[in-house]
Formats: C-alpha cells, structure tokens, sequence
C-alpha cells in the first residue's frame, strides 16, 4: 500500500513537472534507490525498489488524479448558485483549432475561476459545431439552467446571434447572457501606447 502510495506521489510531480512519464523509471527510481544506499541502508533500497514507476503504470494515477480533480471541479460548479463560461477559439502548434472552455462559479463565499476543458474542433467550425463539443462533454455533468453568462471572442461563428453560439446556448439555458471578450483588443491597443501609459 505504501508502495503504491508512493507511486501515486511521484505520478503528480511527473505531471506538475510536464515530464515524459518514462522519467520515473529511467530516472527518479534509479536516484532514489543511490539515495537510500548512501542515507538509509540497503533495507531502505529494497523497498524504492518495490514502488511501480514504469511509463504504462504512471499512466494510471495521472489519469485518475485528473478524473479525481474533474470531479472536484464539476462538484463544486454545480453546488454553486450560477456559473459563466469564457470561450477562446486559438489554434495550437499543429495549425488545429480547438475550443478552450474557462469558467467562473461561486465556492465557499468567494469566486473562482479554472479551466474546465479544453476541446478540439472540426476544421470547418460553424456555430452548432462549436456548441456540440462542449454539450457533448458536459451534458449530464453540469445543471445548464446555473449558466448565466458567456464570454467570447468576436468570430463571426461566434457572435452571429441568429445562427451563432449565442443561440445554441440559449437553447440549453434561457437566461444566459453574452459579451465579447475585450482583452485581444485591450492587448492590441497597447502595443501603441506610450511607455508612460503603459506603466500606470
């Protein structure tokens, strides 16, 4: 049990770390075996060696410690009395688009804001495409009449209010409202401002 304990410990300083999950065997066991000899004795390397570092066993506690935080995450948006959701349309190194999905809920008296997904997108995104990844993820995981706003970007596909996201959106919830996000415009305007300006 301490063996896999300590497996599910060094999973998440892997993950933390973005490092290839080959790392636990190829390095952190060997080191933390040296370690024990040097400090604690042989007894002591007997029993690092024992924790499962392999790629295909830190697979596992990594993918449960996300699940576990998803549904962390999902609880506490759900126990909250309203929730908005920020929607950015960038494309990644790989010239994909994908849909990251930002929200924003009230926890212990206090807001909050976290990722909640981050999607990829067909190559021809209209509105209803742009919806249907988000409701495919989240249908039956987050309660839609909670969600009161939505922030976006200003793509046509985006802001169209007839055939647009927005729409889509009202189907599921009413009284969600939307806004354009200002900050791409904010950034642009600043490469233009004074130095002065910018430090105020």
């Amino acid at each position: 049990m301490s063996a896999l304990r300590a497996s599910f410990l060094v999973a998440n300083h892997i993950a933390k770390a973005k490092k290839p999950f080959t790392i636990g065997e190829e390095l952190i066991l060997p080191a933390a075996k040296d370690i024990c000899h040097e400090l604690l004795g042989e007894a002591a390397v007997q029993k690092v060696a024992h924790v499962p570092l392999s790629a295909s066993t830190i697979t596992r506690p990594i993918d449960e410690i996300a699940g576990d935080i998803r549904a962390q995450l999902l609880e506490r948006i759900n126990e909250s009395p309203w929730y908005a959701i920020q929607v950015d349309e960038p494309t990644n190194i790989d010239n994909k688009a994908i849909m990251l999905v930002f929200v924003r809920y009230i926890f212990r008296e206090d807001v909050h804001e976290d990722m909640l997904c981050a999607l990829l997108l067909p190559t021809n995104t209209t509105a209803a495409e742009l919806f249907k990844p988000l409701n495919d993820c989240m249908s039956g995981k987050l309660n839609w009449s909670f969600w009161v706003g939505l922030c976006m970007d200003e793509a046509a596909a985006m802001t169209g209010w007839l055939s647009g996201y927005t729409t889509q959106v009202k189907e599921v919830s009413s009284e969600c409202e939307s806004t354009h996000c200002v900050i791409h415009k904010e950034m642009l305007c600043s490469l233009f401002l004074p130095a002065q300006s910018k430090q105020t």
